[in-house]
């Protein structure tokens, strides 16, 4: 009664709803004309005596309708226990379904380099790719790199040549880790997934996938967020350009209002100087902030074109009202 086409467990919860709800109706209907029930032994008429509520409803009728309701309940959560889809964690990608191309799996061996970044190449040994390549049909450069479960199109695979620690040659396949507007939302994954007691770097897992072509197992990479070097450079070089604008802006009279200098002198005798503009202030602080923010983003993910379209807005406006203020 419950089941769905090809005898599978029906997914619709209104496919069980309709038959429990249509049969307890039915059921007591017949009953309530006396026509489910046996004639009594002395022969009489038998006449129901039916309990009904305000509504016209029997209480014995809901009775059986909140009954069926239990019972759906149950059948409900049974059946989206048995059907509920299991979601690989980050990282681990289900078995590719198709045809196993070669005698043996391919198989994710591990990434040569100790660690890779951004615009840095990653290397990863696969056990059975040279057997793989023995048919001319089987293309490496539709492998497609995966980390932490993240598709990275728009990079092509080379083929190389590598060897283990016991000097045999293995094949391997390399990638150029490059930031492509067709894989820019997966990169932001990888950067944004922070695990505890991470912070500069990342154990991000690696693996390919290619369609029709069965490939096993993953391995680990480190991946590079911050370059300290650069870090470095960076925490030096931003409170030294803060110092250098603050200079400049206080020197000169870049945000103050426009016009000439007031007359006579202030408490520290020296001369009036005209006050600060709120809209040049206003122009010069959000500048500096998205300038300072632009270079370090540009230096842990080495993307340049990182500016979107709110913060062109802010600068925008920032801009027109430093301008409206000297008309």
């Amino acid at each position: 009664m419950f089941g769905a086409p090809g005898g599978a467990l029906s997914r619709n919860p209104r496919d069980i709803v309709s038959p429990l709800l249509t049969g307890c109706d039915a059921a007591f209907t017949l009953g309530g004309l006396g026509l489910l029930t046996d004639s009594p032994s002395d022969g009489r008429q038998h006449q129901p005596a039916i309990r009904r509520n305000a509504g016209g409803v029997s209480k014995d009728h809901l009775l059986a309708r909140l009954t069926c309701l239990c019972l759906l309940f149950g059948v409900g959560t049974a059946n989206a226990q048995q059907t509920r889809v299991t979601e690989p964690p980050p990282g681990q990608q289900p078995p590719q379904v198709g045809a196993v191309t070669s005698e043996a799996d391919l198989q994710v061996d591990r990434v040569v380099e100790s660690q890779v970044a951004v615009n840095s190449t990653i290397t990863i040994v696969v056990k059975n790719l040279d057997k793989w390549l023995q048919s001319s049909d089987h293309d490496y450069r539709k492998f497609v790199l995966y980390l932490d479960g993240n598709r990275l199109d728009g990079l092509e695979a080379s083929l190389v040549d590598v060897k283990d620690k016991n000097g045999a040659v293995q094949k391997a396949l390399r990638y150029d880790l490059l930031r492509k507007p067709e894989n820019r939302a997966s990169w932001t994954a990888v950067f944004s997934r922070r695990r505890p007691g991470e912070f500069s770097n990342r154990n991000v897992n690696v693996t390919l996938q290619q369609d029709g072509v069965r490939v096993v197992g993953q391995t680990q990479a480190n991946l590079r967020v911050i370059n300290w070097n650069w870090f470095w450079l960076f925490a030096i070089l931003a409170p030294a350009f803060l110092v250098f604008c603050w200079l400049i802006c206080y020197k000169s009279d870049m945000i103050r209002i426009p016009g000439g200098q007031p007359a006579g002198l202030n408490a520290k005798n020296r001369p009036n100087r005209k006050a600060y503009s709120l809209a040049r202030v206003q122009m010069a602080f959000w500048f500096f902030v998205v300038i300072i923010s632009y270079v370090f983003i540009w230096m842990v993910t080495g993307y340049l074109s990182n500016l979107p379209a709110s913060v062109l807005t802010l600068i925008g406006i920032s801009t027109a009202t430093g301008l409206s203020s000297a008309v």
